[in-house]
């Protein structure tokens, strides 16, 4: 009965971590969460068949759900068994009356066949999970980690590219043109900021889940290494050996590159985003100021052009109609009324002078605003988007060599 007990040492081990999904469960999220777009699944489903990683990670999971409840039953069959044995030994030992030992031996029998059964259909679930990672699992590992090596090389060179270009911005002068900042302009700063700040954490994110994902497998294949020798009494596979092995590779590689300056670099042209942004916000006030300012004048203005009207016709005197015919009493009053008017248009004038000067003050802004908004610009370009694509460039070029090693290393199992 060892070998059976050994086989439920196997399932133990395995699931101790938390049920039969602890790491299948894990492993089938993260290939779907954190496989990067540039590695395609027609590309990964045409190299393995047609079967995609997820599927066969999803299948493995099955399989230990079965073989987790195959072996619980197997417990259960095997406590029963044990009882049956024991008290058919203590009848063969005591040889009690009215007994009848046929009857006690027939359902030893029954337990024994229901223990044999039980155990070969652990067995057989325990062979198809081997076989699926020795065949399957093992090529569709190494195609992603090919397919993965790529896309850090092909992000290398577009990187380079963009850094090349980034870097003759810096001839790029402020003062090309001093149109002023649209609420369009202003809109895309701010998606642009939102954009930079997504890739930053997506960024992150990947790096992570690929480290958590790899981590996971090798976790799961240095398991399945283990108890299987202990279980069948020789060595694992072959191909199950170097799998491991392959993997663990790809998981020192992964944990020897870092992607904090990317991400720092990242964050700083957020930040000069961010600052444009502000920049923007304060123009547009400027603007909204100055348009204010410019339909107060307009208004006043108006107001002027009615108060002289009213004044030019309240100050002439018709031809033939000379001030005796009116009398002492119109012509004081018409002075007084001339006389206030006089004082309204001087009044309104002076009210356009001083709203002038502020109309004149509000664009001096406006103009300074625009200024500060597009030096703001053109040295947050020029000082971050640069390290960007170089830090970029930087960590592709550095997980590609890190992968090609890995992958030339794990050339074997093909």
């Amino acid at each position: 009965y060892s070998e059976s007990w050994h086989l439920t040492e196997r399932v133990h081990l395995k699931y101790s971590a938390g049920g039969p999904s602890s790491f299948f469960g894990v492993l089938c999220c993260m290939s779907s969460s954190s496989s990067s777009p540039s590695v395609s699944h027609d590309r990964m489903g045409s190299m393995h068949g047609g079967q995609r990683h997820s599927s066969t990670l999803q299948q493995l999971m099955v399989w230990e759900k079965k073989l987790y409840k195959e072996v619980k039953a197997r417990e259960r069959l095997q406590i029963r068994h044990d009882k049956k044995l024991a008290v058919l030994r203590d009848q063969e030992y005591s040889r009690k009356i009215n007994v009848d030992i046929r009857k006690l031996k027939g359902a030893w029998d029954r337990a024994r066949a229901q223990l044999a059964t039980a155990s070969e259909a652990a067995h057989a679930s325990s062979a198809a999970i081997s076989e699926l990672r020795d065949t399957r699992l093992a090529r569709q590992v190494l195609g992603l980690c090919h397919a993965t090596r790529d896309m850090w090389k092909a992000m290398r060179q577009h990187h380079e590219a963009q850094g090349l270009i980034a870097q003759q911005l810096r001839g790029l002068s402020g003062r090309t043109s001093m149109d002023p900042t649209t609420e369009i302009q202003h809109g895309a700063t701010r998606a642009l900021e939102a954009a930079m700040s997504a890739w930053c954490a997506a960024l992150g994110h990947l790096a992570k889940h690929q480290r958590d994902y790899v981590g996971a497998l090798h976790g799961w294949l240095k398991l399945t290494l283990a108890t299987s020798t202990d279980a069948d009494g020789a060595a694992a596979s072959p191909v199950a050996a170097e799998l491991a092995a392959f993997v663990d590779r790809w998981r020192q590689a992964l944990d020897g590159v870092h992607c904090a300056e990317v991400l720092r670099s990242i964050k700083n042209f957020v930040g000069a985003t961010h600052a444009l942004y502000a920049h923007q916000s304060d123009e547009l006030r400027a603007a909204r100021r100055v348009g204010q300012c410019t339909r107060e004048l307009d208004r006043k203005s108006r107001m002027l052009r009615q108060v002289e009207k009213s004044y030019y016709e309240s100050s002439y005197v018709p031809a033939g109609f000379s001030l005796w015919n009116r009398g002492m009493q119109w012509m004081e009053e018409d002075r007084r009324r001339v006389h206030h008017a006089h004082n309204e248009v001087a009044q309104h004038k002076e009210e356009i002078d001083a709203c002038r000067r502020k109309l004149e003050g509000e664009m001096k802004r406006h103009a300074m605003a625009i200024d500060a908004t597009r030096s703001s610009a053109v040295t947050g370009v020029q000082r971050t988007l640069p390290a960007v694509f170089q830090a970029m460039a930087t960590f592709s070029a550095s997980l590609a060599t890190a992968l090609e090693a890995v992958c030339r290393h794990g050339s074997h199992l093909h």
